[in-house]
């Protein structure tokens, strides 16, 4: 499961407590110094939405899916 959004807090820090993949809309923002680090490395980010959609095609094309 993938979750994108645009808030740190609810939707990065939110989709990695529910075991969901999230992609952040970062806006050209800095990831946030704020705890927790652990799963950091599962965030993917993105600066737009066009971008988000992108990476999504590119993520369901390694996991061999055809949508």
């Amino acid at each position: 499961m993938v979750h994108i959004g645009d808030d740190w807090t609810c939707d990065v820090l939110g989709a990695l407590d529910a075991g969901a993949v999230p992609v952040w809309i970062s806006k050209d923002r800095p990831i946030p110094d704020t705890p927790p680090t652990f799963g950091r490395q599962h965030v993917h980010v993105a600066a737009t939405l066009a971008d988000a959609a992108a990476l999504i095609r590119t993520l369901n094309f390694r996991e061999g899916t055809t949508s």
